[in-house]
């Protein structure tokens, strides 16, 4: 499933996506991860919360993963947007859409 991502990652952004850029690590992410925020990027990549959320609507953009609503607030600001791989959670048994 990892070297699905990593083509459907290049077809998408080709050589203008950095080989050191966060998206390529947040994909050694997903199998721990079945649903991501930007936080969550952050805190396990060492990122900012910016490239963390950069990274999501990068792997979004490529059909990797998919944008499933957001997380009900903890403090100020927006809530937290959601991120899934409905192939992982396919494998789990489960359905972000039901």
């Amino acid at each position: 499933m990892a070297q699905t991502w990593a083509r459907a990652l290049r077809a998408r952004h080709g050589r203008s996506l950095r080989r050191d850029a966060t998206a390529w690590r947040v994909l050694g992410l997903l199998p721990r991860h079945l649903v991501l925020t930007s936080g969550v990027v952050a805190a396990q990549l060492g990122v900012t919360g910016k490239a963390g959320a950069d990274a999501l609507e990068t792997l979004a953009g490529a059909g990797i993963l998919s944008e499933h609503g957001t997380a009900p607030r903890t403090g100020p600001g927006r809530p937290a947007r959601l991120f899934v791989s409905v192939e992982l959670l396919a494998l789990a048994g489960s359905s972000p859409l039901r």
